[in-house]
């Protein structure tokens, strides 16, 4: 990535068959937007790329605008090989390709791809939430990250370990959200974070 020095701003994506959400953080730990929008269930039978388009640019209307967007690739090789979940797969992977294409519509000028997969595997090995070869649910880490900054020691807020900051109305969005959200919002936060220490290090 050429621009590697430059980025200031990551927002995150993880997109699902009812929905999308995002969480957007700067190079210097500060949450500054998160998010989830819903969209109509499109039947696993039939492909109508016209609604899958106009629901995309729906929902990317919301996402707040940064220097490069992440996606996790959460399709294993278990997973492709479930045949009884193929159309599932289909159905999110094209999703994933249109969002994509629309993230990089400055492609032709500006030679340079403002969208990258990251291995679900390297984010789980780097939050410990790979436990006997499988992946475990990410939420209740999302919450002690984002929700520890307002624990109070001698009457001052405690930053997280991880150097994170977060307004109190995000916070409260986050864990006021149902369990499926949660989970979707704890992907894009180890997004941002995994991305940034990427950044920094090159």
């Amino acid at each position: 990535m050429k621009q590697a020095k430059k980025v200031e701003t990551i927002c995150a994506l993880s997109i699902q068959l009812d929905g999308m959400s995002w969480l957007s953080m700067s190079r210097d730990l500060a949450i500054e937007h998160m998010g989830h929008m819903e969209y109509k269930p499109t039947s696993f039978t039939k492909y109508d790329h016209a609604a899958y388009l106009e629901e995309s640019i729906k929902c990317l209307k919301q996402v707040p605008k940064a220097d490069i967007y992440t996606m996790e690739n959460k399709m294993s090789t278990t997973v492709l090989k479930n045949t009884k979940i193929n159309s599932m797969v289909l159905n999110v992977r094209l999703r994933e390709a249109i969002i994509m294409s629309l993230l990089n519509e400055t492609y032709d000028e500006e030679r340079e791809h403002k969208v990258f997969m990251i291995k679900s595997i390297s984010i789980a090995k780097f939050f410990g939430l790979h436990i006997g070869g499988e992946r475990i649910s990410g939420r209740y880490v999302a919450q002690e990250i984002i929700n520890q900054q307002f624990f109070e020691s001698d009457g001052e807020p405690e930053h997280n370990a991880f150097g994170i900051t977060v307004e109190k109305d995000l916070v409260d969005y986050f864990m006021t959200s149902n369990f499926s959200i949660q989970e979707s919002l704890a992907s894009c936060l180890f997004q941002v974070f995994y991305t940034i220490n990427l950044l920094k290090h090159r």
